[in-house]
């Protein structure tokens, strides 16, 4: 029967030179979907240790955006409620949701804003800072345009400037 490896290339090559007849495999005996193919690469991935911070984040991304396609996405908190979420995620790949949310949130933000350069740090944890920086300014930056804008049209500002004597 042919059969396709999905997993396990370095150890299949290694087994090929080593001269082996037989290895240990899994063999799956129903078609493997797409979301199966993702999760069976993370997994062997996170394993393997090899994968940067940017694959591992866009890999997680990848499976969960494809199982809100299977099963739509949850809303509302109900435990068992129709759809999926990201906590649903984060146990299928047994991680905490806090670390699967802020993934995924990198991961938003690396295909949104590519020019930030997110995926150039070394760590996620120096991704989401530089991230989480950026943000700040934006925040202050719109409440100080807000500010002025609001500053701008009150009658009361103008007329303490009127008020007041300088010279």
């Amino acid at each position: 029967k042919p059969y396709t490896l999905l997993a396990g290339g370095r150890r299949t090559q290694a087994a090929t030179e080593l001269g082996w007849s037989t290895i240990p495999a899994k063999v799956y005996d129903y078609p493997i979907t797409e979301l199966d193919l993702r999760s069976i690469e993370l997994a062997e991935n996170l394993e393997r240790k090899d994968m940067t911070p940017v694959e591992e984040i866009q890999l997680k991304k990848a499976i969960h955006d494809l199982q809100e396609r299977i099963h739509g996405k949850k809303y509302g908190k109900v435990p068992g409620g129709a759809g999926w979420s990201q906590a649903d995620t984060a146990a299928l790949l047994k991680e905490t949701p806090a670390n699967l949310s802020r993934d995924l949130q990198l991961a938003k933000a690396m295909e949104q804003y590519p020019e930030l350069g997110l995926d150039k740090c070394k760590t996620k944890s120096d991704a989401f800072k530089l991230l989480k920086s950026v943000s700040n300014k934006v925040s202050t930056s719109m409440a100080a345009e807000s500010f002025l804008k609001k500053v701008a049209k009150s009658d009361q500002v103008q007329r303490l400037i009127d008020s007041y004597i300088i010279g």
